[in-house]
């Protein structure tokens, strides 16, 4: 049974929650989070040109470049925050009662760590860097409006906000 959870609930790349335990998870603590009046968090992370890699190094190269992410990621996040692969080369962590402030913190460390990366191929550097978009819940004026659709899209929009300027950076989402 315990095998056959894990295979349905965690991506065998990186072992992290793969994109459908994540949404679970993401719906169980936004309603946590609206019941108990906590902050939440939702950071999404894209590694930037990463078609570049596979094309480049080769698609051995990239799977090794997303467990040394993914590594990075269990590495920088407390044991109460839910970390998964929202798919191909983007992924989404969940951070509970956690302010806004201390989620920057988070995705800034992160992202340092993705761009310090010293991955070599064949004496060649593979140069990894990294974009993020990060919501608050309490960036939502009205509670009402609060939902997960709403959480996801501002990520989203704000991941796409750092791709657009310039990439290698942190972005949150506007306020509501």
């Amino acid at each position: 049974y315990e095998r056959l959870n894990n295979y349905a609930t965690i991506d065998t790349l990186t072992h992290l929650y793969n994109i459908r335990a994540l949404k679970q998870r993401f719906e169980e603590e936004l309603a946590r989070a609206g019941r108990y009046q906590n902050s939440l968090v939702v950071l999404f992370l894209d590694l930037d040109k990463f078609k570049l890699v596979n094309d480049t190094y080769g698609h051995l190269v990239g799977d090794f470049v997303l467990k040394e992410i993914s590594q990075i990621i269990r590495d920088s996040i407390r044991t109460s925050d839910i970390p998964g692969r929202y798919g191909g080369e983007e992924f989404g962590l969940i951070l509970r009662e956690t302010d806004l402030d201390g989620a920057i913190i988070m995705a800034e460390r992160i992202r340092k760590e993705i761009g310090s990366l010293q991955l070599h191929n064949k004496a060649q550097l593979v140069p990894v860097t990294s974009s993020f978009g990060v919501v608050s819940s309490t960036l939502c004026m009205n509670p009402c409006d609060l939902s997960s659709k709403w959480m996801i899209g501002s990520a989203d929009r704000a991941l796409y906000a750092a791709k657009e300027g310039g990439r290698n950076c942190v972005r949150t989402a506007e306020r509501r």
